[in-house]
């Protein structure tokens, strides 16, 4: 069945959507959110070329279960929060492979933007969208903790969006 969302961008519902994360840290594998994701989403399964997201969040709310690192995190050489508060992504297309749906998307986190391609999944629940996705990312490519070493911070970070767009 397919179903087609209005052609219109429609707000993120901020308090139900999150970030997840997990990296190896000394051995041993951190979970963690990072809240408040606000921005828009326009999609429409049936034109991806005139489907969008936009959105932020703000990097200070980073949560570990360890207040000491959690501060650590914060500071300047992970992702100096005083002074670039929000990481952002952007699709610049979404698009359809033998997997599913794709996004094109640059990623800003502190004053570094990178192209990276995310799979995601969409499904309608309870009059949401509800948008899922996991990728990885290195963390030296975005500046963050790039005088730890991998046996300290692994560089890979898997990363899980969920996302919530109340349907008009």
């Amino acid at each position: 069945m397919v179903i087609t969302v209005l052609s219109q961008a429609q707000s993120i519902d901020s308090e139900q959507s999150k970030v997840y994360f997990n990296v190896m840290n000394r051995g041993a594998k951190v979970n963690g959110t990072i809240m408040n994701i606000k921005g828009v989403v326009n999609f429409d399964e049936l034109d991806l070329a005139a489907s969008s997201f936009k959105a932020t969040v703000e990097a200070s709310t980073i949560k570990t279960d360890n207040d000491g690192r959690d501060q650590h995190l914060n500071k300047a050489d992970f992702f100096y929060t005083e002074n670039f508060p929000e990481i952002s992504m952007e699709s610049e297309d979404i698009f359809l492979d033998k997997n599913g749906f794709m996004a094109n998307c640059t990623l800003k986190i502190k004053d570094i933007a990178k192209a990276i391609s995310i799979p995601f999944t969409q499904k309608i629940r309870d009059k949401k969208q509800i948008f899922e996705s996991t990728f990885t990312i290195n963390r030296l490519n975005f500046g963050l903790g790039t005088q730890i070493n991998e046996k300290s911070v692994g560089f890979e970070v898997e990363v899980t969006i969920y996302c919530e767009v109340p349907m008009p």
